[in-house]
């Protein structure tokens, strides 16, 4: 081949990962929180009434929104929301734990709702932010006392798996609906969970996450369940079409779980999210989804502002009241 093909070839191969890495930036642009007036359930502070403060802090070039909720107690829950979500999404949960004493505390990731950064850059970013908070918070002279738990869904499950790669101050985890493999997840799922990734060459996508994330790229959950002693729930539900039970879950790993402090949580009923809630507000949430989809902005706040909020967020209590459980054993 002559020097002429080879820089022609080269400038190909070059333009191809140009397109790539436009066509990744678009599939995670930016999340903004809606109006609540416009969106159903507890998801905003507004409607419920527990204390929070809230902080922006500096992490390398960008900030992260967070969200404390102080309680007299010596142990704090992380929460790590997923992709296509917030902090607040994780609201029902968070006063759940906290009204039964624990201190909270969340944040919203890169790109998404407070947090500055114009996009989410990718699945691993809920992991590189988790490290950024538990970096501040063995610096912050308050919480930095307390006992640290984490809790996590979806893109967080997995990030509250993976960092225990890195930290070993972590004494307890619940991952609900968490995939093992960030790194492959995003090409095998394709076209549903990536929408134009399909058909993309592998290889691209894998550079520029290696350009994106360096070093996180190599953390699996497994491998950080495995890396550490700590005690660990994992929770999945069997009709799961997002992250898929059988493919992607990390409990379909149990065979290459040797840490013996994990317990199992399997949902023969639920999906990826309504494994979150219990039958009723599932029930409900689709009767109001259904019908919200309809409606014009000024329909849709005066419907919002009558509806069942409490139901329609009512949480899995027979899961949360294993999980309150596991925390408190």
């Amino acid at each position: 081949m002559s020097l002429k093909d080879k820089v022609i070839d080269t400038l190909k191969e070059e333009a191809k990962y140009l397109t790539v890495k436009k066509i990744y930036d678009m599939a995670f642009k930016r999340y903004e929180k809606g109006n609540y007036l416009l969106e159903p359930g507890l998801i905003n502070i507004n409607r419920i009434n527990i204390k929070r403060i809230e902080k922006l802090i500096d992490v390398s070039n960008y900030k992260l929104m967070t969200y404390y909720y102080p309680n007299n107690s010596n142990k704090l829950i992380i929460f790590s929301h997923g992709l296509m979500a917030s902090a607040d999404d994780l609201l029902p949960f968070i006063n759940y734990f906290y009204n039964h004493g624990y201190s909270c505390y969340s944040f919203d990731i890169k790109g998404v709702g407070n947090s500055t950064g114009y996009n989410s850059v990718g699945i691993f970013e809920a992991l590189v932010d988790l490290d950024n908070i538990l970096n501040y918070i063995k610096k912050d002279n308050e919480l930095n006392k307390k006992e640290i738990y984490l809790f996590g869904h979806s893109a967080g499950a997995y990030a509250v798996c993976a960092i225990l790669n890195l930290h070993k101050e972590i004494k307890k985890v619940v991952s609900i609906s968490g995939f093992n493999d960030a790194y492959n997840l995003i090409v095998n799922k394709g076209e549903f969970y990536g929408g134009k990734f399909a058909g993309l060459p592998k290889k691209y996508i894998y550079r520029y996450q290696d350009e994106l994330f360096n070093e996180y790229t190599k953390y699996n959950a497994v491998d950080g369940i495995n890396n550490i002693d700590a005690k660990i729930f994992l929770a999945h539900a069997k009709l799961d079409f997002i992250i898929d039970y059988d493919n992607d879950s990390i409990i379909k790993e149990k065979d290459n779980i040797k840490n013996k402090n994990v317990i199992y949580y399997i949902d023969s009923l639920n999906g990826h999210t309504s494994i979150l809630y219990n039958e009723d507000s599932n029930i409900y949430r689709k009767k109001i989804d259904s019908k919200i989809k309809k409606m014009t902005e000024e329909e849709r706040i005066k419907y919002i502002s009558n509806i069942n909020h409490e139901l329609y967020s009512k949480i899995n209590i027979i899961l949360f009241e294993k999980i309150l459980k596991f925390y408190e054993d």
